[in-house]
């Protein structure tokens, strides 16, 4: 189908001039731009406004090209369906065209400008063009306001510089602060003369990839290296924060509530006019803040707030429809913790389930807690003959085994040859005296025992790269000492056989197959919990208080999540101290438990080296999903 365009335009004598011109088979582009097939000289459209072209069976699609419409036949639409035979009219800004069809496949395309509306005459002579009742109209108001911009702010302020109002005179205006809303704070001074880092498109709202180039907590170790280098040489004070996205921008957008009200909607409309989206970093991080000549100067960004927590995760199902997170309007309506509980370890399989259920998990260890922490059972006596000089002394407690990590809020994970090889010995007997076995890698286990008898080969998915400890590998050259001797050191009654699970493996001359490991060092993915505080780990009598949230002296199984319930953080949190009467009382803030820029923990993958490393790498780096929550 072929495109042919019929510019009509009036003489001043009343006359028409038609120029004819063939477009060609399409797409047609209508718009301002210079690049389009259709130009239309018109203010009111766009440079690219719509596109026009041929679906076959003698029908015409057109479509909007951005977010202003048209007009089909006097309705406004952004798309529409014509058939060249019936005609249409369409309308953009004072231009129309009209769509008629003619022999051979070809479609004639008429513009014209659109008429005058009735009671308004056509003017006839220039000075016509403005009526007298129109004498400010916007064109002449437009430049009124050039030139006493220029007068005010570039002419004024070099006469006064140059003595022309007076002798030793000094000016009121600042050549350059002027054309500031306000100083930079302390953390971004250094890019007072680098307008460009941020503001990287003129007349384009600052974008939050400006301020990703340097925060994002996403980005590579190597190029991370490169930013930190980049802002100190630049003059930074200090390294850049990294931060993680809450959740996509559209995604934020979409669950934030929507203020009511007239002044909203001027305000919102005003942004959308400005190119000032929502929900961009500076919405809440704002620069130029203050005077610009007098200050003061921030140290950071000026912090707004323009939802809190709770205005939106309440209502937040009915704006986001596939979102799995739980309305929490309130501290009293908070749902249940759900921890990522590990359903296997090999391959690794994680699962959040609620703490109303009582999860359990498998980790891969066999550790009964109660048999440690009873004050009358083996493990206490034996702690009592080892004395103070080896850390015990008395009944076993959870500082025993667990240390604090420092300078964090967590723990160190447990290591086994600190914590548990005083009791659980992992010394030998060998031909060449007394050595202690390697523990955590099973190939290191097979080599120990085989000596001098050849080689040990790994074969079998994943030969030849190195594997967690405790993953099953299948081995060729194990001599049937060392099967021998592996098979006794995890059937009933060896040195691994109270920890590990372990199954035979078929062949006399092969070791036991031992279940992979996995220990996770956090199970809330979205919140965290601060052991530092000392309310969180000690009562008020100095004790050690661990077992108010953690009833490990109650659990027989190494499957037990010992986590605690919402209840037992709502005995104290959430409570008044002074109604409550309680010493421990404290408040129930969202940013206690939640940081909204912390990504997402989540559980590391199977072919990570080590899965304490991929915890700390994927809790720096991994961005939240869409619809999770804490």
């Amino acid at each position: 189908m072929t495109f042919i365009l019929r510019q009509v335009a009036k003489r001043a004598s009343g006359g028409e001039i038609v120029r004819t011109r063939d477009i060609g088979d399409g797409p047609v582009r209508i718009g301002r731009g210079a690049d389009c097939d259709i130009r239309i000289p018109d203010l009111a459209v766009s440079l690219h406004h719509a596109t026009l072209a041929s679906e076959g069976l003698g029908r015409l699609r057109i479509d909007a090209a951005g977010d202003q419409p048209f007009a089909v036949d006097g309705r406004f639409t952004r798309s529409a369906v014509i058939k060249a035979e019936d005609g249409a009219v369409l309308t953009f800004g004072d231009h129309q065209l009209a769509i008629s069809s003619a022999d051979a496949g070809k479609v004639i395309l008429s513009l014209t400008e659109a008429p005058a509306a009735s009671g308004h005459g056509e003017a006839t002579s220039s000075a016509e063009l403005i009526p007298p009742s129109r004498l400010l109209g916007k064109r002449r108001l437009a430049w009124a306001g050039f030139v006493l911009i220029g007068l005010l702010c570039l002419v004024a302020p070099v006469l006064a510089l140059n003595g022309v109002f007076g002798a030793g005179s000094h000016p009121r205006i600042d050549l350059d602060a002027q054309w500031s809303s306000g100083p930079l704070s302390k953390s971004h001074a250094f890019l007072e003369n680098d307008c460009q880092a941020c503001h990287q498109k003129a007349f384009v709202a600052v974008r939050d990839d400006s301020c990703r180039s340097c925060h994002a907590a996403a980005m590579p170790a190597g190029t991370l290296k490169q930013t930190v280098a980049r802002v100190k040489q630049a003059g930074s004070p200090d390294a850049p924060s990294l931060v993680g996205d809450h959740a996509a921008p559209l995604r934020l957008l979409w669950g934030a509530p929507q203020k009511d009200g007239w002044a909203a909607r001027v305000v919102l409309t005003a942004r959308k006019v400005f190119n000032k989206p929502e929900q961009r970093c500076v919405s809440c991080h704002t620069e130029h803040v203050g005077d610009p000549l007098t200050g003061p100067v921030r140290d950071k960004p000026t912090q707004l707030t323009p939802n809190t927590c709770v205005s939106c995760h309440t209502g937040m199902a009915a704006r986001l429809k596939d979102t799995d997170l739980v309305d929490t309007p309130s501290w009293a309506r908070h749902p249940e913790l759900r921890p990522e509980v590990v359903v296997s370890p090999g391959p690794l399989k994680t699962r959040r389930i609620s703490m109303a259920s009582k999860p359990t998990e498998n980790t891969g260890l066999i550790f009964p807690h109660d048999l440690h922490l009873d004050p009358s059972g083996g493990a206490a006596r034996m702690a009592g003959r080892l004395g103070a000089q080896r850390g015990y002394g008395g009944a076993l407690t959870c500082s025993n085994c667990h240390t604090p990590k420092p300078n964090s809020d967590n723990y160190l994970p447990v290591n086994m040859e600190k914590a548990c090889s005083a009791c659980h010995s992992l010394n030998v007997a060998t031909a060449g005296g007394v050595r202690a076995l390697p523990h955590g890698d099973p190939r290191k286990l097979v080599s120990f025992f085989q000596g001098g008898g050849g080689p040990v080969v790994a074969s079998g998915p994943g030969a030849g790269v190195r594997r967690r400890p405790g993953e099953i590998d299948t081995y060729r050259g194990v001599s049937a000492t060392a099967a021998q001797r592996m098979r006794g050191l995890f059937a009933a009654g060896g040195a691994c056989y109270g920890c590990h699970a372990a199954t035979p493996a078929e062949g006399a001359a092969a070791p036991y197959k031992v279940g992979p490991v996995y220990l996770p060092d956090h199970y809330l993915t979205t919140g965290s919990f601060n052991h530092r505080i000392k309310a969180h780990r000690e009562r008020p009598d100095g004790k050690e208080s661990c077992a108010d949230c953690h009833a490990a002296a109650k659990s027989g199984s190494a499957r037990d999540i010992l986590g605690p319930t919402l209840a037992v953080c709502a005995t104290c949190h959430g409570k008044d101290k002074a109604k409550a009467k309680a010493p421990q009382a404290a408040g129930a803030d969202c940013a206690d438990c939640h940081s909204y820029h912390t990504p997402q923990r989540r559980a590391p993958r199977p072919d990570d080296d080590t899965h304490r490393k991929a915890a700390k790498t994927l809790a720096a780096r991994e961005r939240p999903s869409w619809g999770t929550g804490g």
